[in-house]
């Protein structure tokens, strides 16, 4: 298990209000004022910087609600996570050599490994986060077998057999996020069983919600020779 801090951006409670003021140099613009006619166009500045409440989508203004409260003063580096890496393998390998005459040697081996990787949201497995890419439950399965047989058919003439075999396996899949807003959102896959739960909410400046990036990402190699 290994530790990291973090430090994001989440909202403020007056921006949850829809409360800008001070946030933006220039102001906050209403887009259903646009005005085409004149060049550039042009549109109207909510007042104060306060978006009405009857402005706000309403998956959206849920999904707001989400973030964590800010730990500390300030518009940005305000909120300190500290998810953990958590990580298990297990590892065997089995040998057979055999000597069937003088003439003639058997070796066998097989090895294997299990390791499970779970790399952690921003926050938790409720509302997610995707500052790291790959994050999620990966389990990785690695198998190798070798058999040989060296016969000696005369004193100038020997026979070397050789088999290798390898298989790796792979499953990443992305964390199964439990809030029930995550099913309320339309457009989601829910045929596929490696379809992620949430989508990626990653707005400019602000720690995301949901999903991570780069997941499911599923692997399965094999070569023999």
């Amino acid at each position: 298990m290994v530790g990291q801090t973090r430090l994001v951006t989440v909202p403020t409670e007056p921006m949850r209000l829809g409360d800008f003021t001070g946030v933006a140099a220039n102001g906050i613009f209403d887009p259903l004022t646009t005005n085409t006619g004149v060049n550039p166009a042009t549109r109207q500045r909510f007042p104060n910087d306060r978006i009405p409440a009857s402005r706000f989508d309403p998956v959206a203004g849920r999904l707001v609600g989400l973030y964590p409260v800010p730990q500390r003063a300030g518009l940005a580096n305000n909120y300190t996570v500290s998810p953990q890496k958590r990580s298990s393998s297990e590892r065997a390998d089995g040998r057979l050599d055999h000597v069937y005459s003088t003439r003639n040697n058997f070796f066998f081996r097989y090895s294997i490994d299990d390791s499970n990787l779970t790399i952690p949201d921003t926050f938790n497995t409720d509302i997610g986060g995707n500052e790291d890419s790959f994050a999620g439950p990966n389990t990785v399965r690695g198998q190798s077998l070798v058999a040989a047989d060296t016969h000696v058919f005369r004193p100038n003439l020997i026979g070397d057999f050789r088999f290798g075999y390898t298989r790796f396996a792979s499953f990443l899949t992305p964390t199964a996020l439990s809030n029930p807003i995550w099913k309320e959102i339309p457009g989601r896959d829910t045929s596929d069983p490696f379809q992620p739960t949430a989508p990626i909410i990653s707005p400019a400046g602000y720690a995301g919600l949901g999903s991570a990036r780069s997941s499911p990402l599923i692997r399965q190699e094999t070569m023999q020779e």
